[in-house]
């Protein structure tokens, strides 16, 4: 959805080629139990990738900038991001937050066997897709571009490459951490959900 301007539904979303459409129907061809074997299995793997993208708040956010794909950063000094050229701040968020994050907090099973709160699992569980891209646009706008060390207004487009330091990982990381929380909690429900307990 555009940061600026009207986030119309309709505009962002032609055909039904976007996210949140494309997990509704992921998920109806998972719970149909008529649907082929391989059809279920291949709607599962897209059902768990759609609910983590959904939760990457550049996956949910356009700037003019193809969600951060147009604005070039360096992370710690880092500016390669092998293989896929320099590196920018929709990769930052996709992968090397995450690896930093993961390793800072002792490996993946740190971030998730950490235990959830009943109020925040009752919190995560509520809501439509709807909801969880608008909750993602909400933090690309209020965390992601907003913490940037450079004016990053509607009317100013990021030219020059962006230092992403201490400063900026120390406040999105433990954002980074309750998306990834909040998508597995979701994620069980849907596959709750759908699957039956």
């Amino acid at each position: 959805m555009p940061l600026c301007g009207s986030a119309e539904y309709a505009k962002y979303c032609r055909n039904g080629r976007c996210a949140s459409a494309q997990l509704a129907r992921q998920i109806e061809i998972l719970g149909n139990e008529r649907a082929r074997p391989g059809q279920r299995n291949e709607a599962l793997k897209w059902v768990v990738h759609i609910v983590g993208d959904i939760h990457q708040p550049l996956h949910a956010a356009n700037r003019g900038d193809r969600g951060g794909n147009r604005v070039q950063v360096s992370f710690f000094g880092e500016r390669d991001n092998p293989p896929y050229g320099a590196l920018n701040l929709h990769a930052v968020w996709d992968v090397h937050m995450v690896r930093r994050r993961v390793a800072d907090r002792g490996g993946e099973s740190a971030i998730v066997s950490a235990p959830v709160a009943a109020r925040d699992r009752s919190a995560w569980e509520r809501g439509s897709i709807a909801d969880w891209v608008d909750e993602s646009h909400r933090i690309a706008g209020d965390t992601v571009y907003a913490l940037l060390p450079v004016a990053a207004s509607c009317s100013d487009k990021i030219v020059d490459v962006v230092a992403l330091d201490r400063t900026y990982y120390a406040k999105a990381a433990p954002v980074i951490e309750i998306q990834i929380r909040k998508a597995g909690v979701r994620l069980a429900q849907v596959l709750n959900e759908t699957l039956g307990q």
